[in-house]
């Protein structure tokens, strides 16, 4: 070998007859003569490796590389065939099978060529070095099974081909029921988003973390509880109503006025729609004269409490029958990411309100 960038001869070869040398890359094959036979060698020079490709006691020459291919003509069978060996999956494949003379083959690519003495003249002949044995199109260097072509894969090496295997990945989960037939780690994926449960924070994908669900594979049953949690709150906020009615009662009694309506409000006030409680007080409002400035600002204040509560719990309401009526039907989708929207659009609103304080509550 002589390199010519460093003016550099080595030689690679022993004491034994050693012929026609072919280079492709770092790698040289030829063919030598050890110990009275005749086999094709491949030599590595980037990695210093030397491998004998054949071990044969017949004639094995002409040998001819480009990429992981290296092509020979073969003796073994009395007459002279062409195989190649792939350097890659380190098998070794028989290309001709002619009555006559197949010699000199030369590779390039996935490309064969060769001359053959078969009708009493010598002829060119090209095949590709794609070896298909079970004719099922998977070629056999990447076929599990190159001789069935009834199966190629084989993804747990359980020996089973995938076609005949009901659990190709081994993980105890019939491939009908996995939702990942060829990943050991994963069988299930609850929202359908391609990540299986074990590697998803949100099974659901209900915008709430597994860790935070009270049903974490459940997307409208949690937000139904989330939401009934959040009618609680408001329908509390009567409570507060009241107690606001009873303030602005005194000082509506302490100047004179006439306190009756609002007593009564009081008093039946869980039966009172927010509707009616906001008509009695706006009415409160215009009877007072312009030097109650102040009470009338606390009963403004009070009126569009309650219209925010009112439209909170009049979305409320709309989101929990369409919650029930999804989940009889089973239906999820986009309505998840909608609901999810005005859960989080209600909870400002209690913040808004002060019902829900900022910093968590303790259970």
């Amino acid at each position: 070998m002589y390199r010519i960038s460093t003016s550099t001869e080595t030689r690679i070869t022993g004491s034994y007859d050693q012929r026609l040398p072919r280079i492709h890359g770092n790698r040289i094959v030829w063919y030598g003569n050890d110990g009275g036979n005749w086999n094709v060698y491949l030599y590595d020079f980037s990695t210093s490796t030397l491998t004998r490709v054949t071990s044969g006691s017949a004639l094995q020459g002409h040998p001819s590389i480009h990429g992981d291919k290296v092509a020979w003509e073969d003796d073994r069978d009395g007459n002279m065939e062409i195989y190649f060996y792939n350097t890659t999956t380190k098998k070794e494949y028989r290309i001709t099978y002619s009555s006559g003379e197949d010699r000199g083959p030369m590779v390039y690519g996935d490309i064969i060529v060769w001359h053959e003495m078969g009708t009493g003249n010598w002829d060119i002949y090209i095949t590709y070095a794609i070896v298909d044995s079970d004719h099922d199109g998977v070629r056999d260097e990447y076929d599990a099974f190159p001789y069935n072509p009834n199966d190629y894969k084989d993804s747990d090496g359980d020996g089973l081909g995938d076609n005949l295997d009901d659990d190709d990945d081994n993980d105890g989960v019939e491939d009908s029921r996995d939702a990942f037939p060829l990943d050991p780690t994963e069988y299930l994926d609850t929202d359908g988003d391609g990540i299986g449960n074990n590697h998803d924070h949100d099974d659901d994908n209900d915008g709430i973390p597994d860790s935070a669900d009270p049903e974490p594979l459940n997307p409208l049953n949690s937000i139904t509880v989330y939401l009934d949690r959040i009618y609680l709150e408001l329908t509390t906020l009567k409570n507060t109503i009241r107690v606001e009615l009873e303030n602005i009662t005194e000082q509506l009694r302490s100047v004179g006025a006439d306190v009756s309506e609002i007593e009564d409000l009081i008093r039946n006030i869980n039966d009172t729609s927010l509707r009616e409680i906001k008509s009695r007080l706006t009415e409160v409002e215009r009877n007072l004269g312009n030097e109650h400035q102040g009470l009338k600002a606390n009963i403004t204040s009070l009126i569009t409490r309650i219209d925010t509560l009112q439209e909170a719990i009049n979305s409320l309401n709309r989101n929990v029958e369409e919650t029930s009526s999804r989940e009889k039907t089973g239906e999820i989708g986009i309505w998840v990411s909608t609901a999810v929207v005005v859960l989080l659009l209600v909870i400002i609103i209690l913040i808004q309100l002060g019902v829900i304080p900022t910093r968590k509550k303790e259970d």
